[in-house]
This record gives C-alpha cells, structure tokens and sequence, in this order.
C-alpha cells in the first residue's frame, strides 16, 4: 500500500466533523460527541472550524446542524427497517433522538419510556419494535406497531422481513404482529 499522505489534527478534526453533519445531520454537538467520543470541547472547535459550511436551525432550544441539500422527491414507496439498538441509525443521535418518533409513538408511550431497542423505523422514524424468534431452519419477527400500516407499509415490512431472513440464512416471516396488519 503505497504512503498516505498525513494530515494534521485541526485539518483532520475538521473534516470529521464535516463529514458527520452532512451525513447525520441535523444533529446537535451533544449527538456528535456522543457519536465521535469526541472531548466537549474538540467538538466544538471542529464545528467552529467548518460551521461556515453548515446550516442551523434551533428547534425547542436545540441547535441543530446539517448540510444543506437539495430538495428530494418523496420516495416513491415506503421503506421499513428492522433496527438493532447499536444500529448507525440510531447510535449517531443521543440527545436528539426524539426527533426521529412518529407523532403517534410519541403518544402512545411516555418519552421517558422509549427505547429504540430492536426498531421498526419508517421511512427513517420509529413506528414500533420487532423482536426476533428463532426456530429450527426458520425465523419468525414479531412486531408490535403503534398504528396499523397501510397496504404499501405492509409489502414494505414483508421485504424487511425477507431481507432479514437472508441475513440468517433461512426462511423468515412475520409472526406474533401487533397493529400492523392491514384488514
């Protein structure tokens, strides 16, 4: 492998922490510490160091930054993921992970009550848990929803499930479904 060139620690600093709110934002600095290890106050020189190329925006006394990008249409079909709670997805947020609740999860449970241990996130927000049960040569998911899909949410949780079940290396299906079946 030929010699990489070196970069120094400001130059490096700066361009973790670019890298992170573009792909994570919007994020407060407390998610970036939490998700960096970073010490309070590297982070914070890192922002200093590339907030001329981040937007903010405070939403209930938080300041969050991200990168602007150009508006994307709407996918065009839903999309479902069964989540670990050591997931990217979820690990990059600490102290904003509330913004990632469906208004109906916020409802249904007190949000000092909510975990994001094996999540059903939908299109990126947390609509209920999943919870595997493995059997001999097959996998069952279990979920418990806090509202009913709708028909495309349906097809959508059934290709997690699958995708899943490649993972393991057998058949998987859904099981045990709470709220999530259409009629």
């Amino acid at each position: 492998m030929p010699q990489a060139k070196g970069v120094d620690r400001d130059e490096a600093l700066a361009e973790l922490t670019r890298r992170y709110f573009t792909a994570r934002g919007p994020a407060t600095l407390k998610d970036y510490v939490r998700w960096s290890s970073l010490t309070t106050a590297d982070a914070r020189r890192g922002l200093a160091m590339v907030e001329s190329r981040l937007e903010q925006e405070v939403v209930d006394g938080r300041t969050y930054w991200f990168a602007e990008s150009p508006p994307r249409a709407k996918a065009a079909s839903a999309v479902i993921d069964l989540v670990q709670g050591y997931d990217e997805c979820i690990m990059s947020y600490s102290e904003s992970k509330d913004v990632l609740l469906e208004p109906l999860a916020t409802a249904a449970v007190p949000g000092d009550a909510i975990v994001f241990t094996h999540a059903v996130l939908l299109d990126g927000r947390l609509i209920g848990h999943w919870r595997p049960v493995h059997g001999k040569n097959r996998g069952t998911v279990e979920t418990s929803l806090c509202r009913p899909l709708d028909q495309a949410e349906a097809r959508a949780l059934d290709r997690s499930v699958e995708r899943y079940g490649r993972f393991l290396g057998v058949p998987a299906a859904i099981g045990g479904t709470s709220a999530s079946r259409p009629t």
